[in-house]
């Protein structure tokens, strides 16, 4: 047995999780009943036994012998000194912002009804279907759980404290705030609706209270028992009266509805992204197809300029299948560095992927870009349009190519004049809306890093310091850098790994990248001479 956990707020509040074995259902019964009652003194039964006795010794009515045996077990009861401390100075020991209601949606005969105490009559006290029976004529087609949610019981006191105040102020009472039932008494508008709770039935385990339950909250009725016709089922009736169901939400416009599919949708996407990833047994013969197919077919990516999935589930998960050995490696260190941050746990992951061409060096950027919105999505409201990968590249047709930017265009970097550069910071407005742009970035992928200087990648770092307002190493971004060394160098400056001289002082930050090389050449895998040709070209042999 697993009580309820959240997993990243147990982790955060660096707690414990309970699990405890129970055989069979007697054991769970005596697990929750010694759990709840773990707190109190071993003679507390004999105690409450005891009271019980002096109560009918002593006589009276129910409410007496009650309120007797009730004052006997506080008294016992042990509190902790928090608790105790929340109660004398009569603080909350729990808030919500919304009140919960329960309707009793089973059948009638399997309801249980309070009986009158303070009376001598043998009546009974009225439950939320005899009020809702009684509601007035214009509210004749709402149904119980909308009565349930929008309306409750106001005490005669209460009442009369309200007409009170109302006279005093010489207004008149406002029929929004009250209904009057047919017999008379009175229900207060909820400021705010209540959450409605019910009877948990399955279609499985009980087909056919799972359908009354649906049928007498949802469907307006006067008498419950003219819901159903004779002999027949709550299936059958629900299948019939379909087109009378009334949603508990109707005033939710189809906007809400629209963006709360879009949440769900980027939870499960999020959800797809994070499993696949921990998969590492998946075979990569079957699936190697769909990877070449999404490499060679750049149709399958859309240009986005909103963070968000852009290709289906299926692609996404043949191209994981698809990916090799080397790539997986490196696939799941992302994800692994992902989740990490996702919750909360201060590490920063600084990449240097490289390869021959053909090696999937493209293919898997795109990969890693897509897991990165998928798993991020989630933890932003999708009204905010927010970005948590930024992709960049030096030229523009580099940038074309994995649907980037330029990094000019970026970090705004300066123009090499005469074999140098100076940074200059920005401020105002301009530094204003880069931040706003880069609250929620926490990944930078940048392709053909051969291209960048060493002078371009420390006004890199600098500005990412700028707009994340963090002293961090690139200001604690996540920065992933693709390229091939024995590709084009920088135009003017420094290859990237070499720091200048008049740098020397300041710490070297090509030394902080980690280094992984693709080796498997997966355009011309099935031709290993012109794989070994084109290997010799690439290092000059």
């Amino acid at each position: 047995m697993v009580n309820n956990y959240n997993a990243v707020l147990l982790n955060l509040w660096k707690g414990n999780i309970d699990v405890q074995p129970c055989g069979n259902v007697t054991a769970v019964a005596y697990y929750v009943a010694k759990y709840a009652s773990k707190c109190e003194p071993h003679d507390t039964g004999d105690v409450i036994r005891e009271a019980i006795s002096n109560a009918k010794r002593q006589g009276g009515d129910v409410w007496k012998q009650l309120f007797s045996i009730s004052m006997t077990i506080l008294n016992k009861r042990l509190v902790s000194a928090p608790e105790c401390a929340y109660r004398l100075c009569h603080l909350p020991l729990k808030m919500s912002s919304r009140k919960t209601v329960f309707v009793n949606s089973c059948r009638p005969e399997e309801r249980y009804r309070l009986l009158r105490f303070d009376s001598d009559e043998t009546s009974i006290y009225n439950n939320i279907f005899d009020r809702y029976v009684l509601r007035p004529n214009e509210l004749e087609n709402l149904s119980l759980a909308e009565f349930a949610v929008r309306f409750e019981t106001v005490s005669k006191t209460t009442w009369s404290e309200d007409n009170g105040d109302a006279e005093l102020r010489g207004e008149d009472i406002t029929p929004e705030r009250y209904i009057r039932l047919q017999d008379n008494t009175r229900l207060r508008v909820r400021n705010r609706p209540a959450v409605l709770r019910t009877r948990y039935y399955t279609i499985n385990s009980d087909k056919e209270a799972y359908y009354y339950s649906l049928l007498v909250c949802h469907i307006p009725f006067r008498n419950e028992g003219e819901l159903l016709f004779e002999n027949e089922t709550a299936e059958d009736c629900f299948i019939r009266r379909k087109g009378d169901l009334r949603p508990l939400q109707g005033d939710i416009s189809s906007e809400q509805i629209g963006h709360a599919e879009l949440i769900i949708q980027q939870a499960v996407a999020q959800a797809t992204a994070l499993n696949a990833a921990r998969e590492t047994d998946i075979g990569n013969a079957s699936m190697l197809c769909v990877g070449e197919k999404i490499l060679q077919d750049d149709d399958n990516f859309c240009e986005d300029m909103e963070e968000r999935a852009v290709i289906s589930d299926e692609l996404f998960l043949g191209s994981i299948r698809g990916l090799n050995i080397q790539q997986k490696e490196l696939f799941q260190k992302v994800s692994t560095a992902i989740e990490n941050d996702l919750h909360g746990q201060e590490s920063q992951l600084l990449l240097f992927i490289t390869g021959g061409a053909g090696s999937g060096k493209s293919f898997l950027l795109k990969l890693i870009v897509e897991h990165i919105k998928r798993c991020y999505a989630p933890t932003v409201d999708i009204l905010l349009k927010p970005k948590f990968v930024e992709v960049g590249s030096l030229t523009g047709v580099a940038a074309r190519q994995i649907f980037g930017k330029m990094l000019h265009s970026i970090f705004l970097l300066p123009i090499e004049k005469k074999n140098s550069m100076t940074y200059k910071k920005i401020t105002g407005q301009r530094l204003e809306t880069e931040r706003r742009k880069w609250r929620y970035i926490n990944w930078l992928v940048i392709d053909e890093i051969s291209m960048v200087s060493y002078e371009n990648l420390r006004i890199i770092h600098l500005r990412l310091q700028e707009y994340k307002n963090n002293e961090k190493l690139f200001g604690g971004v996540n920065i992933l850098v693709f390229g091939d060394i024995f590709q084009l160098p920088p135009v003017k400056g420094n290859w990237c790994f070499v720091q200048p001289s008049w740098f020397s002082v300041e710490v070297n930050l090509w030394h902080q990248f980690s280094f992984c090389e693709l080796t498997i050449n997966m355009r011309q895998r099935n031709d290993s001479e012109f794989i070994d040709l084109l290997n010799s070209l690439r290092v000059v042999n």
